[in-house]
């Protein structure tokens, strides 16, 4: 069993929701769902004492947060739900979307008493390596949205804090520690601190990939204000 490319489990989320869960099995109990949402589904009101994220990764569906709703459009903007904050799911489009998830036990660290619970892309920037990159900051975390065209490459690095990272369209090598995936969508991969990771497309097709950063590593968080 690989301790880096989680291997997901199929339940069922909900009537017209089925998932894919990963358990990552660190120390935080993170788990993240890929969920194919039927039109006309729904996930009913529910709060949890984890925190949340979690993007439309095609498609679109409507996000409702504490009585608050917008729609989520394909890698456009994100949401970011406290602990223990009541929220929903809809999908009034004509079409199957994919959302993601990711879950994750609260620990030390304090949030903002107020923050906002939608967040969109920010401080788009291009590596000499040619990968271009946007970030969707919370308070806890952040997501950076990585677009790899053929040729390009993350050299190996190590950092400390995890790194998760979702393959969203087209094709590329992972590699973590010693051990390598060929990714496309829906592989995940975890890099626990310090472990050694990198990524390569040798392919013809632009890839692009979400990876997580906890704590932040290029943005930090920001004091946020709800909207009125």
């Amino acid at each position: 069993m690989s301790d880096f490319f989680p291997i997901p489990q199929h339940i069922n989320s909900g009537e017209g929701i089925n998932s894919y869960l990963f358990d990552l099995n660190d120390p935080k109990q993170t788990k993240i769902l890929i969920s194919y949402i039927q039109p006309d589904a729904q996930l009913k009101v529910h709060a949890h004492p984890e925190r949340q994220m979690g993007m439309a990764l095609k498609g679109s569906f409507t996000m409702q947060i504490d009585g608050k709703e917008e729609q989520l459009n394909e890698l456009k903007n994100a949401y970011a739900i406290p602990p223990n904050v009541p929220h929903a799911a809809f999908n009034r489009s004509e079409k199957v979307a994919v959302g993601l998830d990711i879950k994750r036990k609260i620990c030390e660290e304090t949030l903002p008493e107020k923050q906002d619970y939608f967040i969109y892309p920010e401080n788009e920037r291009t590596l000499r390596t040619g990968i271009n990159m946007c970030f969707f900051v919370s308070s806890w975390c952040e997501v950076m949205l990585s677009r790899i065209p053929q040729h390009a490459s993350m050299p190996a690095h190590q950092h400390s804090g995890e790194q998760i990272g979702i393959a969203v369209q087209g094709n590329y090598l992972m590699q973590v520690g010693d051990e390598e995936e060929h990714f496309h969508f829906g592989k995940i991969y975890y890099a626990p601190d310090e472990v050694v990771h990198s990524a390569h497309n040798p392919f013809t097709e632009t890839a692009l990939s979400l990876n997580l950063f906890l704590p932040h590593r290029y943005n930090k968080p920001r004091k946020y204000q709800r909207g009125s």
